[in-house]
C-alpha cells in the first residue's frame, strides 16, 4: 500500500506511528482473528453457513434466465452482500456458478425438462 495512503488513514483513525502497519503481517492469524472480530461486530456470517441456501438460489436464476457466468457471478456477490455473508475467494464462486450453471444447462436441454 502506498505510505501516502497509510499515512492518510492513520491519521483519520488516530494512529501515531504509521510504520506499525509494516509488521501487520508478521503473524499470520493477526488478519484471520481481526476478520472474526469485524464479522461479529457488523453481524457478517461465514460462507460456509450460507452456501447451500446460495447455491439454491443461484440454481434458480441460472434455470429461469439462462445467464451467462458473469452475470450470474454478479448476482450471487449481491445476494451474499445483502445477507452479510463473507465473501469466499473468487475462484470457489466461480466453480460454484460453473457447476450450477452447467446442471442447469443439462436440464434445460433434456426432453423430459417440462416434467420437471
Amino acid at each position: 500500500m502506498p505510505n501516502a495512503v497509510v499515512e492518510h488513514m492513520a491519521a483519520q483513525v488516530g494512529v501515531a506511528e504509521p510504520s506499525c502497519v509494516n509488521g501487520y503481517l508478521d503473524r499470520r492469524a493477526t488478519r484471520f482473528e481481526h476478520q472474526a472480530e469485524i464479522a461479529e461486530v457488523y453481524g457478517y456470517v461465514s460462507y460456509a453457513s450460507a452456501e447451500a441456501e446460495m447455491i439454491d438460489w443461484l440454481d434458480g436464476q441460472a434455470w429461469t434466465t439462462g445467464d451467462q457466468p458473469k452475470p450470474l457471478f454478479y448476482a450471487a456477490v449481491g445476494w451474499l452482500r445483502a445477507r452479510r455473508v463473507l465473501l469466499p475467494g473468487v475462484t470457489t464462486l466461480r466453480d460454484e456458478v460453473a457447476s450450477v450453471r452447467k446442471k442447469a444447462e443439462t436440464r434445460r436441454s433434456s426432453p423430459w425438462t417440462w416434467c420437471i
